[in-house]
């Protein structure tokens, strides 16, 4: 592809889990931008010659996201590595979207966060405020909403 569409063909989100096959790409092609699915992937992707992430945590986690992309060469950057790792981690452990949804209800205040369409179901009330915790004890600051 990026021989016979070179001007189309910029760059992939590899969200395989697979981090040799990142790496792999993003050093078989200089120039081609391997951007990380995974948010425990991303810091180790940006040392191999990745450019960036695209993960569903990005959605409650861009500003630690941005941080760590803006220092990843630095050492302080392994804290945030690990920061991002255990929202993940949390997020991962319930439903995606609606722990998602959930998360962003409660930081803007707009129930209309937590509407699903089906099969997808909101969180139980217990699963809500048990994500709600954990995501705190990682020390997460939800982005801001513009």
């Amino acid at each position: 592809l990026l021989k016979h569409y070179p001007k189309t063909v910029a760059g992939m989100k590899d969200s395989s889990g697979d981090f040799d096959n990142m790496a792999g790409a993003a050093k078989a092609f200089p120039g081609f931008e391997v951007f990380s699915g995974a948010d425990d992937l991303f810091h180790p992707l940006l040392k191999a010659g990745g450019v960036g992430c695209i993960t569903a945590c990005c959605n409650i986690a861009s500003a630690l996201l941005g941080k760590l992309y803006a220092i990843w060469r630095e050492p302080a950057a392994q804290a945030l590595h690990e920061q991002a790792t255990n929202v993940r981690k949390v997020c991962a452990s319930y439903p995606l979207v609606p722990v998602l949804k959930e998360t962003m209800a409660r930081h803007t205040g707009d129930d209309g966060w937590r509407a699903m369409r089906a099969p997808v179901m909101a969180l139980s009330d217990a699963d809500a405020q048990e994500s709600a915790a954990k995501l705190a004890a990682t020390g997460l600051v939800v982005s801001p909403v513009p």
